[in-house]
């Protein structure tokens, strides 16, 4: 190999690595985070006070930007990931965090120009979304995906026969008619959908198709916490 073409290589190598960001295996205790067999009691606390030690961002500077869980049909855990900004020693930074259904946390952050000036504290929602009553709403062998993404703008939400609407507030769920925003300041959404099931359907009495099956007559729930709920111009109880 002659000089011109291993520089050539090195220079590749950097630009990849630059490219890709800083990936991570956080190190912790295994006893720190042990993620439950179901969705319900899920340590979310727990989870972003190992993320904030780890990772050296500025607890007080971060802003939630999106999470999604996925869990199996029998509440297992598959898949565990959120998105927020903070600023590490002065530099803003983006973050995106997963966690395995083994508890193993991994995350990689970049940088930015500046993170959003407004927007919720990762724990504040953490907070929230772990007192779900999930088994209560949703069943023991339900298999779920729930968002949490930010939102604003002009947006109304009304409860249909494919999705309910509620506001969380500790814990409870009410039901909700009608809620309609009408601001540029951020709220966040939480939808929380029955994850669909697939059946073999004979077609023609020729093929079978896999056809995608609803676990329930009302598929999707959207949530909203009592902070974000009262940002809305419109709020109407069922």
């Amino acid at each position: 190999m002659n000089t011109q073409t291993a520089v050539l290589i090195l220079a590749i190598c950097v630009s990849l690595l630059v490219g890709a960001g800083s990936t991570f295996v956080l190190m912790h205790d295994a006893d720190t985070l042990s993620l439950p067999p179901g969705i319900y009691g899920l340590p979310l606390s727990n989870l972003w006070s190992i993320v904030t030690d780890q990772t050296g961002v500025d607890n007080s500077t971060a802003i939630l930007s999106q999470i999604s869980i996925i869990t199996a049909p029998d509440g297992v855990i598959e898949s565990l990931i959120f998105d927020f900004y903070g600023d590490e020693e002065g530099i803003h930074q983006w973050y995106h965090v997963g966690v395995n259904p083994k508890g193993a946390i991994t995350w990689r952050s970049s940088k930015i120009d500046g993170v959003p000036p407004k927007g919720t504290h990762p724990l504040s929602l953490f907070t929230e979304i772990e007192r779900i009553p999930y088994r209560e709403w949703f069943g023991e062998k339900a298999g779920l995906a729930i968002d949490v993404d930010s939102q604003s703008g002009d947006l109304s939400y009304g409860a249909s026969s494919y999705s309910d609407i509620f506001v969380l507030d500790t814990g409870e769920l009410t039901p909700l008619k009608r809620v309609e925003f009408h601001t540029d300041e951020p709220f966040y959404e939480i939808t929380i959908c029955y994850r669909m099931e697939y059946e073999s359907v004979m077609v023609s009495g020729e093929k079978t198709v896999s056809v995608a099956v609803p676990q329930n007559d009302s598929p999707c729930s959207t949530v909203f916490t009592i902070p974000d709920l009262e940002k809305a111009e419109v709020v109407e109880y069922r």
